[in-house]
């Protein structure tokens, strides 16, 4: 069995493959995508997109797609855009795979599928010499490197040797992939991959290669991408409507909505690799109340009194009033902050969250709250603090969470949090002679913890001087 480190470690190797790995509530939306290419005619040509931010698991989508397609009819096509250097060579490159998955070999819709190539390939002398060397038998590196010296040598000249038109070419492959094609189940599904991080000039050609000089019988395409970098990067090239551009070339388009997923993945990729700990137990404790937002585990209760060592006097003081309407209502605020703001549903962000936090975590509790011996209240303080560190470790400061700082703060995590922590830790009340003085515990488990996140030497001079 392997240890609780090394498989949070395997975890971050995204994207998955298998799967008996689904981690994200895949496979029902994955079979669901495969059945509809399996069964689309194909004499239709097909393009459909998978769309998510970066790190939602497009890739995983894919190669999950690709577990549920029917091998009798789909030969299955995986391009990444992103290992391709220069924007010929993607044109070229693609035109390669799909050429090697025609059927029967060195057929009429090779034959025809070479002479298009022609036209559409630039440099043109370069296209033609590599696809006559493959057909003759040369394998592949080979006939690159031919085609490589052929297009320096004729550059510029090969358009005078073209017989037909690019639109007939196209029509007559279009007719023979047809014939071919239709009255069988059997496709190319050419699945893209990483086109968000292309150059605005190099996702246009992929847009044209998809929409308009591979729009042929027997070929789907498949394509994962993040939409509003799409949309930014179309703009950029003077694409006023860049949605509406990305409409006409697919048929059909799917999502990956990552904000909906906190709860799943928590229990993938946290719970399931609880112990039997109490520092476990503990943390199963937090996590039930603040991703889960199981009410029963909030903070409903806290003692009347407390009492203080200060000064090396123990004093008693009493609490303000704890406005739990508002401290429940601040549970939720937190959650959706942890999503909205810390984009925390997206997988590859939870997954550094997790293991920051698997990891940190039992050392925590041993120093800083077991030995503290926590009231429950405390305890969601010490952990909220430990997520806020995690998180925002540049920004997280005694200063901007204190609650008698009245520093502005611009984050918008931070500011949800240092609301929740004020109502979870009310001021402590004191009265001497009549006259009333407070003192805020939340000042002290703050001031605490920044010390034990970051060790740092002025901090350290300054408690041992207290």
């Amino acid at each position: 069995m392997k240890a609780k480190g090394v498989v949070i470690l395997e975890l971050n190797h995204l994207p998955l493959n298998h799967l008996e790995n689904d981690r994200l509530g895949f496979i029902e939306k994955a079979e669901h995508i495969a059945k509809n290419i399996n069964n689309h005619p194909s004499y239709l040509p097909y393009a459909i997109s998978i769309r998510g931010p970066w790190g939602a698991g497009k890739s995983t989508m894919l190669n999950f797609i690709e577990n549920y397609l029917d091998t009798e009819k789909c030969s299955v096509i995986r391009f990444n855009s992103w290992l391709v250097t220069e924007k010929d060579s993607l044109i070229i490159n693609l035109f390669e795979e799909i050429y090697y998955q025609i059927d029967g070999g060195y057929t009429a819709i090779k034959k025809g599928f070479r002479e298009y190539a022609k036209k559409v390939i630039p440099p043109v002398s370069k296209a033609v010499t590599y696809f006559t060397s493959v057909s003759q038998g040369m394998d592949s590196a080979s006939a690159n490197m031919v085609a490589n010296s052929a297009g320096e040598a004729t550059k510029g000249i090969a358009e005078l040797t073209f017989e037909k038109p690019l639109s007939m070419r196209k029509k007559e492959l279009y007719n023979e992939m047809l014939m071919h094609y239709q009255g069988t189940d059997k496709k190319i599904v050419v699945m893209i991959d990483e086109i968000d991080r292309l150059f605005p000039d190099e996702l246009i050609t992929i847009f044209q290669m998809v929409k308009s000089a591979l729009d042929f019988p027997g070929i789907v395409f498949l394509v994962a991408m993040d939409e509003s970098v799409i949309c930014d990067a179309l703009e950029k090239k003077g694409i006023i409507k860049p949605k509406e551009y990305l409409e006409k070339i697919f048929q059909k388009n799917y999502y990956i909505n990552t904000k909906y997923q906190l709860q799943t993945l928590t229990d993938s990729l946290m719970v399931n690799f609880l112990g039997n700990e109490e520092s476990d137990a503990k943390l199963l404790e937090c996590i039930k109340s603040y991703l889960f937002l199981k009410q029963e585990n909030f903070t409903n209760e806290h003692p009347s009194h407390v009492e203080i060592q200060k000064n090396n006097l123990n004093e008693t003081f009493s609490l303000n009033a704890v406005d739990y309407e508002k401290l429940k209502e601040s549970y939720y605020k937190l959650y959706w902050s942890l999503i909205d703001d810390c984009n925390l549903s997206n997988p590859r962000t939870f997954l550094k969250f997790s293991q920051n936090l698997l990891e940190v975590w039992p050392e925590f509790y041993r120093d800083f709250i077991y030995n503290k011996e926590m009231q429950k209240y405390e305890l969601h303080a010490a952990f909220v603090t430990l997520i806020a560190f995690i998180i925002k470790p540049q920004e997280f400061s005694y200063d901007i969470l204190s609650n008698s700082s009245e520093q502005k703060i611009e984050d918008s995590l931070l500011k949800v949090v240092k609301v929740h922590l004020s109502l979870l830790l009310p001021d402590l009340i004191k009265h001497l002679d009549e006259k009333r003085t407070s003192y805020s515990v939340n000042d002290n488990i703050i001031r605490e913890a920044l010390y034990y996140f970051n060790k740092y030497p002025d901090l350290s001079r300054s408690r041992l001087s207290d």
